[in-house]
This record gives C-alpha cells, structure tokens and sequence, in this order.
C-alpha cells in the first residue's frame, strides 16, 4: 500500500525522512521533499545470472489452490498471492534511472520512491490508494485482472471480477469513512489498462 501526501515528511516514519517523490498519471508530482533532478535515460546494466523466484512456482501454485479452497469455505473473500523475485546485476543501479525507466514503461501508473542513503523502496503501481488535499482525499479502487488484449466488454461484464473489485472498495470505504465528514462515493468501474495487462478501475472521493 502506498500513501501519497502533499506533506509527506510529517506523515512518514521517524526512520523514513529523505527524498521522497511520487508522479499521478499525467507526470505531474504529487508530493516532493526533494525536487526531482532533471535527468536522461541511461541503459540499465546488465543482469547477471538468472531470477531467483521465492517461493518457487510448483510451490506458490499450491498457496493459489489453499487459497481458492479458503475462499470457497469462506475463510475470506480476497487474497492476492505475491512471489519475491531477486535479480543480480552487474554494474550498481541509480535508482532515479530507473525510476524513469517505469515512468516511461508504465504511463499510466502511480511511479514512487522512497529512499535514504543506504537503500531504496520504489515502483510502479496502477493503484492510488490515499492523496491528500487539503481536507479533501482522493483514492481507487483497483481489482480484476484479465490480460491486455481481452475485450474490454469481458472485463465489465465478469460477474467475478467485479466481485473482487467492490472487495477492494468495500475496504476503502469501511477503513476511510470514518475520517471522512462526508461520505465517501466512487465512479463506476471502467477498465484501466496496465502494463501488459487491464483492471477494474474506479476513484472515490
């Protein structure tokens, strides 16, 4: 999950207080403790050796099966299963390099970074989950997955994907309401394309 504030720097943990930025879909910040420097597209280094996959794929297969099972008993409505993946590279990163190299790869997403002297969290993510104006906030609710070239018509008519999709805007509503003096309402759902693949998307306010 990823907060975006006008003021992110009173907002972040004590141990997170360096240079933060964050770009909404049309490139334009969000927020910004540090301006972004203008830089050019360099290549990224090469990788060195093969991904590492944590768990492996036999293995998280069998977490998607226990999940579907849990789902069907009722033990929750929503989960989504994640792997650890680890590439080597040969050369050291520059992580604002290759922050705007998901910048360009991925136009319509939320990019971030976080980062301190010693390392950094960053990403592209299709999702907004929290911005702050004032006293207004604004969020999404993202779900349902089908790939790219799927009709879009597919996508909003799935009765299961929009079973996941009010899953996620149920969670918003119930967990920001209450900070909220206004009720809190979302458009309906159009898709949302992504990188190689589309979602349910929907802002609330």
């Amino acid at each position: 999950m990823h907060l975006y504030f006008d003021h992110p720097k009173e907002l972040l943990p004590p141990q997170v207080t360096p240079f933060v930025f964050t770009f909404n879909r049309n490139q334009v910040p969000l927020s910004s403790i540090s301006h972004l420097p203008r830089q050019q597209l360099s290549p990224l280094p090469p990788l060195v050796g093969q991904a590492r996959h944590t768990p492996d794929l036999p293995t998280w297969r069998q977490h998607v099966k226990s999940a579907l099972f849990n789902i069907q008993q009722g033990m929750f409505e929503k989960v989504v299963l994640a792997r650890q993946t680890i590439l080597l590279c040969r050369h050291k990163i520059d992580p604002l390099n290759l922050l705007l190299h998901l910048q360009k790869r991925c136009p319509s997403a939320c990019c971030f970074a976080l980062m301190d002297p010693s390392e950094v969290f960053l990403g592209a993510s299709p999702e907004l989950l929290l911005m702050q104006k004032d006293l207004s906030i604004e969020t999404a609710a993202v779900a349902g997955t089908l790939p790219q070239d799927s009709p879009s018509e597919e996508l909003e008519k799935s009765a299961k994907l929009k079973r996941e999709w009010s899953c996620v805007q149920d969670y918003l509503v119930r967990h920001l309401s209450p900070y909220c003096k206004t009720p809190l309402t979302f458009s309906n759902p159009a898709p949302l394309q992504a990188g190689s693949v589309q979602h349910l998307w929907s802002q609330g306010r």
